[in-house]
Formats: C-alpha cells, structure tokens, sequence
C-alpha cells in the first residue's frame, strides 16, 4: 500500500510539474503578445494628431469593407477609434486636423468657428473627450460609448467607421455633441 501510494504521490508531483511549466510557457507567450501590442499602442499615441492612421488590409484583398462582425485586429482598430475621438474632440487641436479625423467634414469647420467665437462657455476650450467603450458592428463600422471631459459626466453614444483605410468618427456624432453646444453644423 505504501508503495502504491508513493508512486502515486510521484505521479501527481510529475503531473503537476508538467502542468506548471505548460502555464508558465502560456504565460510568457501571452507576455510577449501583450508587449508586441502595447508597443504599437506606444507608436500610435507618439503619431501628431495630422497624421491619418491607416488600417493595414491584407495583400490582395479590394480594400472594400469586410462583412465580418469585427475588424481583424480589433486592439488595434479601437486604438485608432480612440486616437480619432482624441483628436476630433480635442479643441487645442487645429480644426484643420480635427476635420480629417471625421467621415464627412462638410459643415464642421462653420460650426467650429461659430462656436469659437460665440461661446461664452469656458468648457469649450478645454474639451477633451474619454471613450469608455468601442463595439463593432461590422469589420468596418463601431459603435462608441465617450464621455466629454470638463463638460459632464454624461454616457454619448456615436459611431466610427472606416473611410479609406482608416477609422473616423461620423460627421452625425460631432454635429450632434456641438448642436447641444448651440453650434449646429449646416452642409
């Protein structure tokens, strides 16, 4: 009985070992993934706010969007989404800048200027927005939970979506935060 028990003793310390180093090989891989991501959200958050961030699309595909439910790498799709959030919702950023990072520009620039100068609101200088959630709709469309940053503590719902290769926030998202700041945008 003795015998019987050692081996088995024996059996279960070898069991365990082999499970211990298959968790501490995942665990090292999973590492080395993390740091391989968390260095291209390092690149992307060192980008100006001018630049257009592009979506890397696979060789020999049409470039149109995907009917898949989500982008292929979705980590780095919703840095891109909140880097455009950033931007757009950033008023110490040049307008110019800010309006490449929105889907369809028409009209936006007439109302940030109308804002600018019309404003009595302190907030709206200082503007920063926090994106809380990103979910995708499809491959090539999100939809964004944000909050504005100095103006509430209120949940805004928008969308982001791919123009070109790259992600932007809608026109009907940033002409429906300035209209509530009394600065609507016109086409």
């Amino acid at each position: 009985m003795a015998g019987r028990r050692g081996a088995l003793a024996g059996a279960w310390a070898a069991a365990a070992t082999v499970l211990a180093v298959g968790a501490l090989a995942l665990g090292i891989a999973e590492h080395r993934r993390l740091g391989a991501t968390e260095d291209r959200l390092r690149a992307l958050e060192r980008r100006s706010p001018s630049s257009v961030v592009v979506v890397d699309s696979a060789p020999g595909t049409t470039g149109r969007p995907s009917t898949s439910a989500r982008p292929p790498d979705e980590v780095l799709a919703r840095s891109q989404i909140e880097f455009a959030f950033g931007v757009v919702y950033d008023a110490s950023v040049p307008d110019v800048d800010r309006i490449k990072m929105i889907d369809d520009g028409s009209g936006v620039d007439d109302a940030l200027r109308q804002l600018a100068t019309t404003s009595t609101d302190p907030t709206v200088r200082e503007l920063r927005v926090r994106v809380d959630r990103v979910e995708f709709t499809s491959a090539s469309r999100a939809s964004v939970e944000y909050r504005l940053v100095g103006r509430d503590d209120e949940a805004h719902q928008g969308t982001a979506r791919v123009v070109d290769g790259a992600w932007k926030v809608t026109r009907a998202s940033f002409c429906a935060d300035l209209a509530a700041f009394g600065s609507p945008c016109r086409r």
